[in-house]
């Protein structure tokens, strides 16, 4: 079993799509479901996972940082078709393709410009994320969700399950949402 986490992971490094990567780290996570294991065997199975999807995700954050184009990159530039709900000079809004609630979209810059995550934003960026945030609340209401009401989330690194490296702001309503998060 543990031949075969080490291939898929390896087959996950090589693999720099995020979509291709987030579909091998559910089949990791469904394998090591499926095992019938105990004790030390276990957590060093789920270390494995977790070292596993920690290296695939700093692979894709280098190759973001690298300036290879992310898969948001290229539904900015229209080489992936995606239906804008919104679409300004700076950013544009998409529905998500795995909805967590009734209404669930993206708002994204057309321009990464060293945002690959929230964490490394700069005084430069300060009006662009004011932008995306205003953004996503014209959209939510666009969208039905005011008055009742929304959920901003924003994924930052491999801890904060970030799945491509290109900031994105998720916008979630149309239910109730639960406490805590995650």
């Amino acid at each position: 079993m543990s031949q075969r986490l080490v291939r898929l992971s390896q087959h996950l490094l090589v693999h720099r799509t995020s979509l291709h990567a987030t579909s091998i780290a559910v089949r990791l996570s469904r394998t090591t479901r499926r095992c019938l294991v105990t004790g030390n065997q276990a957590n060093t199975m789920a270390d494995e996972v977790a070292e596993s999807r920690k290296a695939a995700a700093k692979k894709m954050e280098e190759a973001a940082d690298a300036g290879e184009p992310t898969v948001f990159d290229k539904i900015v530039k229209k080489e992936i078709p995606s239906n804008f709900i919104y679409e300004d000079d700076d950013c544009v809004a998409f529905h998500d393709l795995s909805p967590q609630g009734p209404v669930h979209f993206l708002v994204i810059p057309k321009d990464r410009a060293g945002l690959s995550r929230l964490s490394k934003a700069e005084e430069s960026h300060k009006a662009l994320l004011g932008h995306l945030l205003y953004v996503a609340q014209q959209v939510a209401k666009q969208e039905g969700l005011v008055p009742g009401g929304f959920r901003v989330v924003i994924n930052d690194g491999p801890d904060g399950s970030q799945s491509v490296y290109h900031l994105h702001i998720h916008v979630i309503g149309g239910r109730q949402m639960g406490w805590p998060p995650g």
